[in-house]
């Protein structure tokens, strides 16, 4: 993460995410739909659906679901929250049939995702380095977390390994 004071560093900054093959938020965004998209074709096939018609409103309902101001709450508790995003797709998209397929996404995207770790980000990155048998150089792990605003948990830890690995996980 980088933050910039002004729009010229921003862009030697976004300069040099992309030398270093970071990807955008857009990118990242599409490669996690891809590697969902078949499981939910054959889940909407299942019910009678049909996903090529209704993938672009499902996909919609499905990612409104995932966002952070809803998770972890009860459907009845974020029904109308639901409501006003299907709403805002019925504008952006008059006279289409958004409701059925964005209500069954939104569903569906509340059903089987929950993309929580119950000790946070720094306890998720202990299992993984425990799993890689990668010692570390250091006992604990760097962490820094922000609860005021857009919630955010950063947690580095530095291995004696000659490889380095990048997980991030976006939410919302």
């Amino acid at each position: 993460m980088a933050l910039a004071e002004n729009n010229a560093q921003a862009s030697v900054v976004r300069d040099l995410l992309t030398q270093a093959g970071a990807d955008s938020v857009d990118a990242a965004r599409e490669r996690w739909w891809t590697g969902l998209r078949s499981a939910e074709r054959e889940h909407c096939q299942n019910c009678g659906k049909d996903f090529s018609q209704d993938e672009k409103f499902y996909r919609m309902g499905f990612e409104a679901a995932l966002h952070a101001r809803t998770r972890c709450m009860e459907f009845d508790q974020v029904s109308a929250e639901m409501d006003a995003s299907l709403e805002d797709v019925r504008r952006q998209y008059p006279g289409e049939n958004v409701e059925e397929p964005f209500t069954r996404g939104y569903q569906r995207g509340r059903e089987v995702h929950d993309l929580t770790h119950p000790g946070g980000i720094p306890e998720f990155l202990g299992r993984l380095v425990t799993e890689g048998q990668k010692p570390t150089v250091s006992e604990a792990a760097f962490t820094l977390a922000r609860v005021s605003g857009e919630k955010m948990e950063v947690a580095l830890q530095w291995t004696e390994a000659t490889d380095e690995t990048i997980r991030s996980y976006v939410n919302g």
